[in-house]
């Protein structure tokens, strides 16, 4: 199990460039994507349970989409993981940094139903966590496990595909259900591929300007055949707030881990964004 292998305490800041290309899984779902032209600048803390971390320690991503037609939409991201300690540095400790494994991809939007897909594969670039700048990739792996542990995912070319239903009432509320399998390409030093299946169910208000949210997402191991559900998934709660405040949408985000083995090694993950609508 991945949430084994790397049970380091690491994260990450800094920002970075956009691909103008779509994804699977590129996008935090706690934000607000309502322009399909957009720019959007993700920055998460990870409060780690041990606490000895600087506060830049962070993760980054900077993400864009693009309309190539009415029912596609071309997007792409580029995460960037950054951590240092408070405690004095030793041999293996000091500042580290990396780049994530950027993604490329389509989002397919059928506006005649309530229904969306999103396809996307990632490119191989995040540092090996067994070498330099490793916790870095560490850092960031752990920050957005559950949704987006893809981003950092070490020696492998990650490979997405989701499902989409959003149903929307005109009172402002909405439910968007998720699901689909992340399949992680074995490269390098890793011996085998593995297969994850992803879900999350969220409700949505809208409030005008204001957009408020919240929900439960899971990563269940598929390509193991030990224990249960249970012992084969992970799940967190996460909420969100959008300000629609003309081209720009500031956000925070929360995330709460809910499961033991990962509440022991974070506990809790704030979030800021800022996305530019071109719309």
């Amino acid at each position: 199990m991945c949430q084994h292998h790397y049970l380091l305490t690491t994260v990450s800041i800094l920002i970075i460039l956009l691909i103008m290309i779509s994804p699977a899984n590129a996008q935090s779902i706690w934000q607000d994507y309502t322009a399909r032209k957009t720019l959007t600048l993700e920055i998460l803390k990870p409060e780690y349970d041990d606490g000895d971390q600087t506060f830049l320690t962070s993760a980054v991503f900077c993400s864009a989409q693009a309309p190539i037609t009415r029912n596609i939409i071309f997007v792409g991201e580029f995460p960037f993981s950054y951590i240092n300690w408070d405690i004095p540095p030793g041999p293996d400790l000091g500042s580290k940094q990396t780049f994530g494994n950027p993604l490329f991809g389509l989002e397919i939007d059928f506006h005649q139903v309530p229904l969306f897909f999103e396809l996307g594969v990632r490119a191989p670039l995040t540092a090996d966590p067994d070498k330099k700048n490793g916790d870095a990739t560490i850092n960031g792996y752990l920050t957005d496990f559950i949704d987006r542990a893809e981003a950092f995912a070490p020696n492998a070319v990650p490979i997405s595909g989701f499902v989409n239903v959003v149903v929307e009432s005109y009172t402002g509320f909405t439910l968007r259900l998720r699901a689909g399998p992340a399949i992680w390409i074995a490269t390098g030093d890793r011996d085998e591929s593995e297969t994850f299946i992803l879900y999350s169910a969220q409700t949505w208000w809208d409030f005008g300007s204001i957009r408020i949210g919240g929900g439960l997402s899971g990563r269940y191991i598929a390509s193991e055949d030990y224990g249960d559900f249970g012992e084969r998934s992970s799940h967190q709660l996460g909420f969100g707030l959008n300000l629609s405040l003309g081209i720009f949408t500031p956000g925070i985000q929360v995330r709460i881990p809910l499961d033991k083995e990962y509440k022991d090694i974070l506990d809790i993950v704030f979030g800021i964004s800022l996305g530019i609508d071109f719309d």
